[in-house]
C-alpha cells in the first residue's frame, strides 16, 4: 500500500518549535540504541551474531583504512569489541569499498569470505550477509550478520531487512555526528577553536561550586591584547586576527597544566585555573607575559611581518579577591559575576599603568556596579 505525506514545506511548518532548553542538544545515548538495534535485528533476523565495524574518521590512511569492531552479539564478543581489523579484507572489506550489500550461503568457497574477519565471531561460519553503513554519500562502517538460524542462508525478506537495519543505522549516526557538530559550533569560537564564553560559564560555575567550600582556590586571569587597533592598522584586520590566533596558540599550550583557556570576545580570553590560589596565578601570568612576548611575532601568511604582541593581564581568586563568599543568598552566578568583574578591573589597571602587566585584584574590585 502506497503511503501518503503531507508536502515537504508544509511539514516544516510542524517543524517550527522552540525548545525549553537554548543550550547546547543532548547527545544522543549512542552506545544504547546501538544495543537496542543490534537486539531488533536479532529478533527480525534470528543470526548466531552480528557485528557493527566503523572507520575511524582521525585515520591518516584514506585508502582502505582499518575497521574497528564498535558492538555486536554473539559468541566471542569480549575478544570483538574494540578491536581493529585491517581495511580492505574479506567481505566487511569489500562492502566498505563499494557501499554495495553482500551474502553468500557458501563461504567456505566464496573468494571474498576470509574466516579471520568474517567468521571471527562464530565457530564454523554458515552464511554471511553484510550492508554499508553511510554518513552522506560516504561509506563509514559496515554491519554484519552471521549464520542464519533455521535455514541454509538468508532469504530475501531477510536482505531487505537488513538494508532497512543499515539505513536506520546509517541515520542514528548522522543525527549523532550532527549534533556533536552543532554543540562543538555553540561552544567554540572559529577563529582560535577555543572554548567560547558560553563554554567558559559553564566550567567557571561548577569550578566555583567545586571549589566555594573547599581549602582549595580558584583563580581567573583576565587577558587582553594591547593596542591591537595599532595592529589592524598596520596590517589590516588579518594582521589583528593572526594576532589574536597566536596568543590563543600560547594561551592553551602553556595553561594545559593549569586549567582551561576561553575566548572571551574581540582581543579577550579568560584563563580558569582550579586548585590554583592568588599568588600562583599571578606567577603564571608573568610567565605568560614573557612566553607571548617570545613565541609571537614572525612572517605572517601572505606577506608581512608582525611584531612580538604583548597583553595585559588581570588576576581574580575566588578566596582572596570576593567578599561575603559563604552568604546565603551569594549564588554561583552571582559569585561568578563578582570574580570577573574584579578581574576586569584588575586589568583595566593593567592597562592604565602602561600595559604588558599584571595586576592581582584586591577585594574592593568584586562590587558589581
Amino acid at each position: 500500500m502506497q503511503s501518503r505525506v503531507l508536502p515537504e514545506q508544509t511539514l516544516h511548518d510542524f517543524l517550527r518549535r522552540e525548545r525549553r532548553n537554548k543550550g547546547v542538544l543532548d547527545v544522543p545515548p549512542v552506545g544504547q540504541w546501538i544495543s537496542e538495534t543490534l537486539d531488533i535485528a536479532a529478533r527480525l533476523i534470528p543470526v548466531e551474531a552480528g557485528v557493527l565495524l566503523l572507520d575511524d574518521p582521525t585515520s591518516k590512511r584514506k585508502s582502505a583504512p582499518p575497521l574497528t569492531f564498535i558492538a555486536g552479539f554473539g559468541s566471542r564478543l569480549e575478544d570483538l569489541v574494540g578491536n581493529e581489523i585491517q581495511g580492505g579484507r574479506g567481505i566487511v572489506g569489500h562492502v566498505h569499498r563499494t557501499g554495495d550489500l553482500y551474502w553468500t550461503s557458501t563461504p567456505a568457497s566464496d573468494a571474498r569470505f576470509q574466516a579471520d574477519v568474517d567468521g571471527v565471531s562464530v565457530a564454523r561460519t554458515r552464511s554471511v550477509a553484510a550492508a554499508p553503513i553511510r554518513l552522506e554519500h560516504n561509506i563509514c562502517g559496515v554491519f554484519e550478520l552471521v549464520n542464519r538460524k533455521g535455514r541454509a542462508g538468508f532469504s530475501d525478506r531477510d536482505i531487505d531487512l537488513l538494508a532497512l537495519l543499515g539505513q536506520h543505522i546509517s541515520r542514528s549516526i548522522l543525527n549523532a555526528v550532527d549534533v556533536l557538530k552543532q554543540n562543538y559550533l555553540a561552544l567554540h569560537d572559529a577563529l582560535t577553536g577555543m572554548q567560547n564564553l558560553r563554554g567558559m560559564d559553564a566550567f567557571l560555575r561548577e569550578q566555583i561550586r567545586k571549589h566555594r567550600r573547599s581549602e582549595a582556590d580558584v583563580s581567573i586571569l583576565f587577558v587582553d591584547l594591547d593596542k591591537l587597533k595599532a595592529i589592524n592598522d598596520q596590517h589590516g584586520h588579518r594582521g589583528g586576527s593572526e594576532a589574536i590566533r597566536r596568543v590563543s596558540r600560547v594561551l592553551t599550550r602553556e595553561s594545559n597544566a593549569r586549567g582551561r583557556t576561553f575566548r572571551f570576545g574581540g582581543d579577550e580570553f579568560v584563563l580558569v585555573c582550579p586548585r590554583t590560589p592568588a599568588g600562583e596565578a599571578v606567577a603564571f601570568a608573568e610567565h605568560l607575559l614573557d612566553a607571548i612576548g617570545k613565541r609571537t611575532s614572525g612572517p605572517m601568511r601572505g606577506g608581512g611581518h608582525l611584531s612580538a604582541v604583548t597583553v595585559s593581564i588581570g588576576v581574580a581568586s575566588l578566596k582572596t579577591s570576593l567578599r561575603d563568599l559563604d552568604h546565603p543568598h551569594r549564588g554561583g552566578a552571582a559569585i561568578r559575576d563578582r570574580l570577573l568583574t574584579a578581574a576586569d578591573r584588575a586589568l583595566y589597571r593593567a592597562k592604565r599603568g602602561g600595559r604588558n602587566r599584571v595586576v592581582r585584584a584586591t577585594k574592593r574590585d568584586d562590587v558589581l556596579s
